[in-house]
């Protein structure tokens, strides 16, 4: 099935249910869930993080090129960005 445009699988798997986002990246897999309704909600609340830093990181890209921030800051504000994705 698809949400917002990215590829996900929800399957049944002992002990309970695992959610997989095929990311450009390659796969990512979260599990295990104890309805298949958690499991979804997981990568749901994923792809919307990871939807909202990349819009962000385009942000800071043009604050960069413009000399807005440093890159100092930039690296900052990538990794803040990056960590909020994989919490």
């Amino acid at each position: 099935m698809e949400y917002l445009g990215q590829c996900v699988e929800i399957m049944e798997h002992d002990p309970g249910w695992i959610s997989i986002w095929w990311h450009e990246g390659g796969m990512i897999q979260l599990g295990y869930f104890i309805t298949p309704t958690e499991a979804w909600q997981a990568v749901v609340d994923l792809i919307q993080r990871d939807l909202a830093v990349r819009s962000l990181l385009c942000v800071l890209d043009e604050w960069r090129n413009v000399t807005y921030i440093d890159d100092l800051e930039y690296a900052l504000g990538v990794n803040a960005l990056v960590s909020f994705v994989l919490a």
